[in-house]
């Protein structure tokens, strides 16, 4: 639920991992601040997964660390089977799902954290209404 928190750090990396400060590089190998400065082991798996998306055409999206928001904008080709709503859409979340499922992404339940494509959506502690 919160980032840095349970984050591995495999014993032959810890060499590798550098925190900068008045601009000399140092190896944190004892990650004595637990591993809030050591964002990229987070960051740069969600990169590559933002990457993923991409190839999946999935391009409206938005990343902080390792959260996610999706964003869904109608098409002029609907993908999807018709619905109630009068807009069609390329993805849904199970489409996102089904991606990140053969990867092993460790996604938090929808109804813990996180929520289906709606109106408003509550990112980064921020409150998005997108129907305004």
């Amino acid at each position: 639920m919160s980032a840095y928190q349970i984050s591995p750090l495999f014993p032959a990396h810890k060499s590798y991992v550098a925190s900068m400060w008045h601009n000399q590089i140092y190896v944190d190998h004892c990650a004595m601040e637990g591993l809030s400065t050591t964002g990229n082991i987070q960051g740069s798996p969600a990169d590559a997964l933002v990457a993923i998306f991409k190839a999946k055409s999935i391009d409206e999206l938005l990343k902080w660390v390792d959260d996610f928001v999706f964003f869904c904008v109608p098409v002029s080709q609907p993908a999807l089977p018709p619905s109630l709503s009068p807009f069609q859409y390329g993805y849904d979340l199970l489409t996102i799902l089904s991606i990140t499922e053969p990867l092993g992404v460790p996604w938090h339940p929808v109804n813990v954290k996180g929520q289906d494509f709606g109106s408003s959506v509550l990112y980064i502690g921020f409150i998005w209404l997108l129907d305004k």
